[in-house]
């Protein structure tokens, strides 16, 4: 019933692209032109989503990955964070703009869908929590955001109250990489189990991976099967 819903709504409203402003003609604010040139990571390793030029196709991971294995499994990430890719998460995120967050989210959401062609989906999606203070701040918890149209479009469950941020620690992006994981050590508290559960950490952008490597970690103390990282983007470098 939505999507009829949305469908007739597209078509009495119809939609503009949120980067060009032309009409974007579909059921989403982003024309097909604009969707095509946004930046995405050329051979993207299955591990940790950095690029790699010495690999060939999607489940392969990098020689960094192989030595010094992270957390998790697998990562998905629909872009680089390269312009307008930043451009567009700041003003999500601190533009408050959830037309943004929704677009670039449902582009995540088609592209993570195809993957799980030949696999099986994660049990539950795990938003990466703010603070208290943070949320209360911002008004919206992103990840959350980005893990609802997720679900909606993958059918998979969202769970925000299995886990919290208990320590206002300092925001990651005003941090250089070698503090970033010190940063986030002990700020995480899961209130379950998850036993045999495969699960996947939503968050919007991976920089260095520290902040979704000790969620990882907690999960796996806490029975986590397997753990994958989605998110809208991954920088260039870490």
């Amino acid at each position: 019933m939505n999507r009829i819903f949305a469908s007739l709504l597209y078509k009495l409203l119809p939609g503009r692209c949120v980067i060009c402003k032309a009409p974007s003609h579909r059921q989403i604010d982003l024309c097909q032109a604009c969707e095509h040139e946004l930046p995405t990571t050329p051979s993207p390793c299955a591990q940790c989503g950095m690029s790699c030029l010495a690999i060939s196709n999607h489940d392969q991971i990098c020689g960094t990955c192989v030595a010094h294995p992270p957390e998790y499994d697998r990562t998905f990430c629909a872009f680089t964070y390269v312009s307008p890719v930043n451009l567009l998460v700041k003003e999500f995120k601190n533009g408050h703009n959830l037309v943004f967050g929704k677009v670039m989210s449902q582009v995540l959401a088609k592209k993570y869908r195809a993957t799980l062609v030949n696999r099986p989906a994660p049990h539950l999606l795990l938003p990466v929590p703010l603070h208290k203070n943070r949320l209360k701040l911002r008004g919206f918890n992103q990840a959350t955001e980005i893990a609802q149209v997720i679900s909606d479009t993958c059918r998979i469950k969202v769970n925000t109250r299995a886990c919290s941020r208990h320590k206002e620690n300092v925001d990651q992006k005003k941090l250089p990489a070698n503090q970033r994981k010190s940063n986030v050590e002990q700020v995480f508290t899961l209130n379950r189990r998850f036993n045999g559960y495969r699960v996947a950490i939503v968050d919007d952008v991976i920089t260095t991976g520290s902040t979704v490597s000790a969620l990882a970690e907690l999960l796996r103390q806490h029975g986590a099967s397997s753990i994958e990282v989605i998110a809208l983007a991954r920088t260039p470098k870490r």
